[in-house]
């Protein structure tokens, strides 16, 4: 059985974040959201919520410097993180896991939130003329379907059932 194209979208939000942040997405939690979580989300089709929450996310991500920072205040190194790679702060000599960093920095009181908001570029529509880009994606899938059908009772049968859908990188 294929993944809910809901936990599909959060995989790929987990991944961008952890190629902007150079760690792996299996660290990363992308939660469902809520009004009260995400101002004024847009409704999503096709793949646009992978892109809109994706690409909010990246933004979020390039706000880690608060985050960083507090290593190297909290070790007393005078080092800022100067990396973060495959889950890991690398600060001076010192080599933090990503858990670590989050305790520090929680224990601190520094921020564990960043909030970013994506406008999707050239969406436009102009209903009199029925013209326009409503959308700037194109989600790529392919099905393939074996039935048998009996032409004399109408009954089928469903053999096989191929689907592929283009989620992005993995």
């Amino acid at each position: 059985m294929a993944a809910p194209k809901w936990a599909r979208a959060y995989t790929k939000v987990a991944q961008i974040v952890a190629t902007r942040c150079k760690s792996t997405w299996e660290i990363l939690a992308a939660l469902p959201t809520r009004t009260d979580k995400v101002p004024n989300p847009s409704p999503t089709a096709a793949s646009s919520g992978s892109d809109l929450n994706g690409m909010a996310a990246k933004q979020a991500a390039e706000l880690k410097t608060p985050f960083t920072r507090i290593c190297g205040e909290t070790i007393r190194c005078g080092y800022n993180c100067r990396s973060i790679r495959r889950g890991k702060c690398h600060i001076g000599d010192d080599i933090l896991t990503f858990a670590e960093l989050a305790r520090l920095a929680y224990l601190n009181r520094v921020s564990l939130s960043a909030v970013g908001y994506y406008r999707t570029p050239k969406i436009h529509y102009d209903r009199k003329l029925a013209r326009g880009g409503p959308s700037i994606t194109l989600p790529m899938a392919q099905r393939y379907l074996k039935v048998i059908i009996d032409t004399l009772t109408g009954e089928y049968k469903v053999q096989r059932v191929d689907i592929c859908h283009d989620v992005g990188d993995h």
